[in-house]
């Protein structure tokens, strides 16, 4: 059954820890005879199939499934039937045990909103349908289940201890007009970000004083992946270097690198801070009291001092200048100032500005003020056109 016995203790236990599934369940399942066979002919002719899940997925219009026929008397017949999939050779109570231990589980921790992962805990589990959750999930087309699959199980299994995570070398299309281009990488995460989950990775730089630079790879724009074992001479001298010098990222470094007091999402991209001005009734009635008050933090002259160790991390003199002058011109307590750390170029950012429209003013950085003026002209430009 399998390539080598000496492996097959591994081999089960990966399989249990892959699939979630007790060792009564597996040697249940190790007791399946699927077959596979070329052509439509199926006869007790047809090769033992060998369990070789990733193969199978592989080639999946090339495989058949066969189900055995068992008699009255559940003895093998000699006969088998088509099916679809191996799915289906999984026997219905062993697969409505697993369907009903899934679902008695949300895993509600890898939502970093405390108030949303509780309210989905508590009203999930109800015997009745209590909770309706929308969210857009944008995959291609063009990608087919077993190659979802695939990419999924290959992924996760790599993944599988945490102490010997591999590179992978990936094939990746980024847009229809792009090239396909190929490339080595090491896996650190699953971000589900603008719609859609992106395998984030690292990749070594060209540059002396930068070892790495992160990227983002959208799971249905990735055509192929292979697991890449460390000695491969594939792999680049500085990829090697991070892992014999133990500096390869984790997911904890990224949970960390997501602060509470940042403003976006892009973790890889460099922190900068802003210097905002508020309508007083906006700021009480969407910032003051609420999670984003960690972010936008109020500056005044009672203040100043207090955080200028922050400022003089982010900007310049002049600029700290043109923030004391911004604060002595406050009239009558119409406007409410405050800064705030964010991810730079992170559309997110961007777009939340956006969104506040005439109750919020950017004053700095420079970038990011020109870039919304300009976002606002044109826009205007399109509806003043006749």
């Amino acid at each position: 059954m399998f390539y080598l016995q000496a492996e097959r203790h591994k081999w089960i236990d990966d399989f249990k820890y892959f699939y979630k599934i007790s060792d009564t369940e597996i040697q249940h399942l190790l007791q399946l005879r699927p077959f596979d066979s070329q052509g439509d002919n199926f006869t007790n002719q047809t090769r033992l199939y060998r369990l070789d899940f990733q193969i199978s997925l592989a080639n999946a219009e090339k495989t058949h499934w066969l189900k055995a026929i068992y008699d009255s008397e559940q003895k093998l017949t000699g006969n088998y039937f088509k099916v679809d999939s191996w799915l289906q050779l999984i026997p219905e109570s062993l697969e409505k045990n697993n369907h009903q231990q899934f679902n008695s589980e949300v895993n509600s921790e890898y939502i970093n909103n405390e108030e949303l992962a509780d309210f989905i805990t508590r009203f999930a589990n109800n015997t009745q349908k209590r909770l309706l959750f929308a969210a857009e999930f944008i995959m291609s087309a063009n990608i087919k289940k077993p190659k979802y699959n695939a990419l999924i199980n290959t992924l996760e299994l790599n993944w599988s201890k945490s102490d010997s995570v591999k590179p992978l070398k990936i094939t990746y299309k980024k847009f229809q007009t792009s090239p396909v281009i190929t490339t080595i990488i090491f896996p650190v995460i699953f971000y589900y970000i603008k719609r859609g989950p992106y395998l984030y990775a690292i990749r070594p730089t060209e540059f002396e004083d930068e070892k790495y630079y992160w990227e983002g790879y959208r799971l249905d724009r990735i055509l192929d992946i292979e697991i890449l074992d460390w000695d491969n001479e594939q792999i680049p001298v500085k990829l090697r270097e991070l892992k014999d010098e133990n500096q390869l990222p984790t997911p904890e470094d990224v949970e960390d690198s997501l602060d509470a007091d940042t403003l976006g999402y892009a973790f890889w991209k460099t922190q900068k801070m802003m210097f905002v001005r508020f309508e007083r009734n906006h700021y009480k009635n969407y910032i003051q009291d609420t999670s984003r008050q960690k972010i936008f933090k109020e500056i005044n002259f009672q203040n100043f001092q207090e955080l200028n160790s922050d400022l003089e991390r982010f900007f310049n003199n002049k600029e700290i200048t043109l923030i004391l002058q911004s604060l002595r011109g406050q009239i009558n307590e119409k406007y409410v100032f405050c800064i705030a750390k964010f991810y730079e170029e992170d559309i997110d950012v961007f777009l939340r500005i956006l969104i506040w429209g005439k109750n919020v003013k950017v004053i700095l950085p420079s970038e990011l003020k020109d870039k919304i003026f300009q976002e606002i002209q044109s826009t205007m430009k399109q509806y003043q056109e006749k």
